[in-house]
């Protein structure tokens, strides 16, 4: 099956159909003497419980289950960074108090975060920063952005949250961008008591929590 998926991947990328390759022939002269270069369990573990030559049996069981778990480390620890590299953006009016704690939240989360306002305040909700202080998070060195054409075009994933970015951009970069939008019905924390306001930061950390895991945001992360 892994020379198949080479013979497939090598036209339009034979660094892989080479590292592939490669791997398979460092797995064969590693494994040889112990598998006659069987690199699959059911073929092998199969005649071998039907002949009762149970030699080296072990390794048709470690084999699977270490290959399992050093491929998901792997995994882990070098193929999931790897989608965190194009920028989530968070939308909202003023700048000031929605989108600014989605940012904050997202790069608590270690993504690559921004916010931006169509019609971006003076400065930051003084409540917002309270109750996001309440978290552990000091956003009060935070300014308000104009959202722009190049922040929405260089974004890997845009969140709009009570506004409107066609007030902002170009008919073809919104065209462009229609499968990386994501529209959050969220109230505005101006005006609100702190109360109010602690709870709309609760359901944005909840979404941001969700957004972090979800396949939509590493997809549009990865593309």
């Amino acid at each position: 099956m892994s020379g198949f998926l080479a013979s497939l991947r090598i036209h339009k990328k034979p660094g892989e159909a080479a590292l592939i390759g490669s791997t398979l022939f460092v797995i064969i002269l590693a494994l040889g003497p112990l598998t006659n270069a069987s690199l699959n369990p059911a073929r092998s573990l199969g005649p071998a419980l039907a002949s009762g030559y149970l030699t080296n049996l072990y390794i048709y069981w470690i084999g699977p289950l270490a290959g399992g778990l050093i491929a998901g480390l792997v995994y882990k620890f070098f193929e999931r960074p790897k989608l965190a590299k194009g920028p989530v953006l968070f939308v909202c009016v003023e700048n000031a108090g929605r989108s600014q704690m989605a940012e904050a939240f997202a790069k608590k989360h270690g993504m690559n975060a921004q916010s931006a306002g169509t019609i971006p305040s003076t400065r930051i909700n003084r409540i917002v920063v309270d109750v996001m202080r309440e978290r552990g998070i000091d956003i009060s060195s935070s300014d308000p952005k104009t959202l722009t054409p190049e922040l929405i075009r260089d974004a890997s994933l845009v969140v709009t949250m009570g506004c409107s970015i066609e007030e902002a951009c170009p008919k073809p970069i919104i065209a462009q961008m229609q499968k990386k939008l994501i529209e959050w019905d969220l109230e505005d924390p101006k005006g609100k008591p702190l109360e109010g306001v602690r709870k709309i930061r609760d359901e944005i950390e909840s979404k941001v929590a969700e957004l972090s895991e979800s396949k939509e945001t590493l997809h549009a992360l990865s593309s």
